[in-house]
């Protein structure tokens, strides 16, 4: 998965972020309070029509040419026959 996929898809099921907020002061601009505190951010629906959507097309077989369904084919039977030889 791409980081624009890892990111899309975050955003569509919603995530936890740190957030840090620091006060500084004085002569020098030395820290005064640090506050770090967790903050959720609830999915967004655009986001989530937009990740339905991508995955859609990745898995619409239909776009692909006949030498492209040839090698999924291919790679698809070779790990069906792994599969078979764990067993």
């Amino acid at each position: 998965m791409q980081d624009i996929d890892k990111a899309l898809y975050r955003k569509a099921v919603g995530y936890t972020a740190k957030e840090v907020v620091e006060e500084y002061g004085g002569e020098s601009g030395e820290l005064l309070r640090r506050k770090v505190s967790k903050k959720h951010v609830p999915p967004d629906m655009s986001a989530i029509k937009t990740y339905l959507e991508r995955v859609k097309d990745e898995n619409d077989l239909s776009v692909l040419s006949d030498g492209q369904l040839e090698r999924l084919k291919r790679k698809l039977l070779e790990q069906l026959q792994d599969n078979q030889e764990k067993k």
